[in-house]
């Protein structure tokens, strides 16, 4: 009998364990990892909250199993609040497209695929008040060795691949793929003439799913920061 009190906490850590490791190792789709491990926190969050008020309920009334089902609720609910309690804490805005110049936004490759629920105009407010710091870099310097020196940078971003790039149009377009799930964005680099130096704008946007979790406002801030200390 005292097993069954730990059933919950062995179908949690499997289905988290199975999509992490299931997602990165590429064994399963990005997709699937994700909501077998949304799943496992979902899960975790409901058996941890039940088994913690059945606990409440036999220490009020007596009952011999308070303590297994107080125990068995602690892995199901410290799986759940390490993953919801960060987001909670620090909470994002239901985008997956982030944009350095929200007017004229750098437009990707032909070839890529318009992705879920994309649309860059449609989160100017939403982005507009979450994402203050986001904007372009406005550089003294112009021409060649600045598009040279933002291809270099792109090329030593960690998880991005570049798959395009376009000098005469001033566009670098790279994939960057997330190091846990693996699911992969999109990437543009833009750089045009601004008075006697240069603007560099940056979009990032996700494939896959309606929020990014704030990745792609990340990966922009990173690729910013990564750009900057490389001219000094």
């Amino acid at each position: 009998m005292n097993r069954l009190w730990l059933l919950p906490s062995i179908v949690v850590v499997a289905l988290v364990a199975c999509g992490l490791l299931g997602a990165y190792s590429e064994m399963l789709s990005p997709v699937l990892g994700f909501y077998l491990f949304l799943g496992g926190v979902v899960l975790g969050a409901l058996s941890g909250l039940v088994l913690a008020a059945a606990s409440a309920f036999a220490s009020a009334t007596g009952r011999a199993w308070r303590g297994p089902a107080a125990r068995a609720a602690a892995i199901p609910l410290l799986a759940a609040f390490a993953v919801i309690l960060p987001r909670a804490l620090n909470p994002t805005p239901i985008m997956n497209d982030v944009t350095t110049d929200l007017e004229d936004s750098p437009r990707f490759a032909p070839d890529v695929a318009a992705g879920s629920g994309a649309g860059g105009p449609d989160f100017s407010e939403m982005q507009r008040a979450a994402y203050k710091e986001i904007g372009p870099l406005l550089l003294a310097q112009a021409g060649q060795p600045v598009f040279e020196h933002a291809l270099a940078v792109a090329r030593g971003m960690p998880d991005w691949e570049i798959t395009g790039v376009h000098e005469a149009q001033g566009t670098i377009y790279a994939v960057a793929v997330s190091r846990l799930f693996k699911f992969r964005d999109d990437v543009v680099i833009r750089i045009r003439a601004a008075g006697t130096g240069s603007r560099l704008d940056v979009r990032s946007r996700s494939r896959v799913g309606r929020g990014d979790m704030g990745a792609n406002a990340a990966r922009i801030l990173a690729y910013q920061r990564a750009f900057q200390a490389a001219s000094e």
